[in-house]
């Protein structure tokens, strides 16, 4: 199976779930939703598929949550806190990451397999 037909069935699953998660993520603060939103708009603005655009997709969604987690650890104002809140769990967009990585480490990525099984171990913690 071809990148690309794998990357229009993850483009299926995405979307199902984006109609689903929507109503949530609309409430949910602007600032974090735009990260998502900038990895989706990732996700179908890249015509080549290879390998590396794979990885970066999935690296997009991967640093949401690591940015997250950073500024968790730090103590800050509540103004930041709130910046840092959304509806969107680290769970799904971290399941966002894996698929991706997925793709890129099956298609011969080097450093995907590496970020693959990082990603897992934080989807294991949580």
């Amino acid at each position: 199976m071809s990148v690309h037909n794998r990357v229009v069935g993850v483009g299926i699953i995405f979307l199902l779930c984006l109609f689903l998660l929507l109503p949530n993520a609309v409430s949910a603060d602007e600032e974090a939703f735009t990260d998502f939103e900038r990895c989706v708009v990732q996700e179908y603005e890249e015509h080549a598929r290879t390998p590396e655009t794979a990885y970066q997709i999935g690296e997009c969604f991967y640093q949401i949550v690591h940015r997250r987690c950073d500024h968790m650890s730090v103590s800050m104002n509540t103004e930041t806190m709130q910046a840092l809140k959304s509806k969107i769990s680290a769970h799904i967009i971290l399941q966002y990451a894996d698929s991706w990585f997925v793709l890129a480490a099956k298609d011969g990525h080097l450093g995907a397999t590496e970020q693959l099984a990082q990603t897992r171990r934080r989807l294991a913690e949580l």
